[in-house]
C-alpha cells in the first residue's frame, strides 16, 4: 500500500489494473524506490522565475523579443524526484509568424502571468491522477518558436528575433543546479507536448549528458514526449497524395526547418549523418540515435500532422468520413505512424510506446484521463509502470498500440474526446 501511495494512486483502483497486474508478473516494478522518499506534498500551484540579466546574457537565454526567458517551480522539500515540462505551441519559420508571437507568451515573457497551475499533466497534484504528483515540479514556457532547439541570438532569417530554445533548456538546468536541492535530484522525468514533446527528443541526450557528466550527478533519467512525433517515415502531404504521389513529406520538412532555425542537433546524429545532419530535425530520424530511455505517447493519427502540417482539410478528415481519398489516405498516414513506433521499439528495447486509435494531437494524452486506455491501460498508468522499474531492459509489455478491426478505418477507439 505504500509504495502505491508514494505514486499518488488510489490503491484499488491501480491494483485492479491490468497494468499493474502485469507489471507485477513481469517487471519489478518499483523496486529500488523503498529507499527514495517522495514526499505527500501536494502543490498545484508553480510560481514564475525569470532568469537574472547576467544569467540571460551570458547563456544566451531569450524568448524571441529578448525578454528573458524562465520556467515555473513549485518544490517539495522532502522529495528527491524532478519533474520537468517543456511547453508546446507550434513554430515560426516566418518573420510575419514570429513577429506576430511576440505579441503574445508565445515569444515575450512579458505577458507570463506569476504562477501556473496544471490540473491534468506531470505538473499536476496526484488528486489528479499524476503518479509522479509528489515530485518538485518544473514548467518551462516556450517562448522561442524553435521547437526548443534554437541557439541563434538575432536571428536573420526571421527578422533579427531571438530563437533560443536549446539554451533555454541549459540554462533551466543550471539555474535549477545553483538555486534549488536539484542537484541532489535521485529521479528525473523530463517531458513536454506537442513542439515541447519535439523538443524532448532533440534535448534527451543533451539533458542526460549536463546531468550526469558535467554536473556529476548520480540521477535516473527517462523522457516521454507526448505527441512530438513529427514525422512517421515516409508520411506525405494530402494534396500529392490525392493526386497520386507518395513523395515523402518528412525530410523535407526536416530540411526547411533547420535551414530556417540552424539549431541545435543530436550529436550522435549529426556524427551519423555529416553530410546531412538536417534530417536530424527529423523525429524519426533522431530517434535512432537518442540514448535516454524514451516513452512515447502519440495518437494513431496526428490532428496537427494531417490538418496543418500536411494539409488535408479539417472537412475532409475527420472520423468516419465519406470521403474515399479522405479514407485512403488517413489510413496511410497510420499505418507509417504505427510501423515508426514499431521500429522505434526495436531501436529502444527499453522504451516504451502508448498509440491509441485515435485522430487527435496533444487534448488526450495526460495524466489525468483514465478513461482513454489501451488493453484496459492508461497512459498515466504505463508512464509510471515502465518509469518505477528497476529495469526496462526488453520490456515487451510496453508495446500499447491500439489496433482496429477494419484496417481502412484507423480511427475506432471510443474514448478520443475524453480526458484533458
Amino acid at each position: 500500500w505504500r509504495y502505491i501511495s508514494l505514486l499518488g494512486l488510489d490503491y484499488e483502483l491501480y491494483c485492479s489494473s491490468l497494468v499493474f497486474q502485469a507489471a507485477m508478473k513481469i517487471f519489478p516494478v518499483l523496486v529500488g524506490i523503498v529507499a527514495m522518499n517522495f514526499g505527500t506534498a501536494c502543490a498545484e500551484v508553480l510560481q514564475k522565475v525569470l532568469f537574472p540579466d547576467d544569467v540571460a546574457v551570458s547563456k544566451a537565454a531569450y524568448c524571441l523579443d529578448g525578454s528573458n526567458a524562465g520556467f515555473y517551480i513549485s518544490e517539495n522539500p522532502n522529495s528527491t524526484g524532478w519533474a520537468i515540462y517543456l511547453e508546446g505551441g507550434g513554430l515560426c519559420v516566418t518573420v510575419f509568424d514570429c513577429e506576430s508571437r511576440v505579441k503574445s507568451s508565445l515569444g515575450s515573457s512579458k505577458f507570463w502571468g506569476d504562477v501556473y497551475n496544471d490540473n491534468n499533466n506531470i505538473c499536476s497534484s496526484t488528486q489528479e491522477g499524476n503518479p509522479f504528483g509528489d515530485f518538485n515540479k518544473v514548467y518551462v514556457p516556450y517562448c522561442s518558436g524553435d521547437t526548443w532547439t534554437g541557439t541563434t541570438i538575432r536571428n536573420e532569417a526571421l527578422g533579427g528575433l531571438h530563437t533560443c530554445g536549446h539554451n533555454i533548456v541549459g540554462t533551466v538546468l543550471e539555474h535549477l543546479y545553483n538555486t534549488t536541492n536539484f542537484s541532489s535530484a535521485s529521479h528525473l522525468l523530463l517531458s513536454g507536448g506537442s513542439a515541447g514533446g519535439i523538443g524532448v527528443f532533440h534535448n534527451a541526450d543533451y539533458v542526460s549528458n549536463l546531468i550526469r557528466n558535467v554536473k556529476n550527478m548520480n540521477t535516473t533519467i527517462k523522457a516521454s514526449p507526448q505527441s512530438g512525433y513529427f514525422f512517421p517515415k515516409d508520411v506525405c502531404n494530402f494534396e500529392t497524395y490525392a493526386v497520386g504521389s507518395r513523395v515523402p513529406f518528412d525530410i523535407f520538412a526536416a530540411d526547411f526547418v533547420h535551414f530556417i532555425e540552424g539549431g541545435y542537433v543530436n550529436e550522435d546524429c549529426a556524427a551519423a549523418n555529416p553530410r546531412a545532419k538536417a534530417t536530424c530535425w527529423d523525429v524519426d530520424v533522431v530517434q535512432q540515435y537518442i540514448k535516454t530511455p524514451l516513452f512515447v505517447a502519440q495518437n494513431a493519427v496526428d490532428e496537427n500532422q494531417v490538418h496543418d502540417e500536411l494539409l488535408c482539410p479539417k472537412s475532409l478528415c475527420f472520423p468516419n468520413t465519406t470521403s474515399a481519398i479522405a479514407q485512403s489516405y488517413m489510413a496511410d498516414y497510420a499505418t507509417k505512424a504505427k510501423a515508426s513506433m514499431v521500429q522505434f521499439k526495436k531501436d529502444h528495447p527499453d522504451g516504451a510506446v502508448f498509440m491509441p486509435a485515435c485522430l487527435e494531437h496533444t487534448s488526450n494524452i495526460c495524466m489525468r484521463n483514465q478513461v482513454l486506455r489501451i488493453n484496459n491501460v492508461s497512459y498515466a498508468d504505463a508512464l509510471a509502470a515502465w518509469y518505477f522499474a528497476a529495469n526496462t531492459t526488453n520490456m515487451t509489455g510496453m508495446m500499447l498500440i491500439e489496433s482496429c478491426p477494419d484496417p481502412s478505418d484507423p480511427l475506432c477507439s471510443t474514448a478520443c474526446q475524453t480526458g484533458c
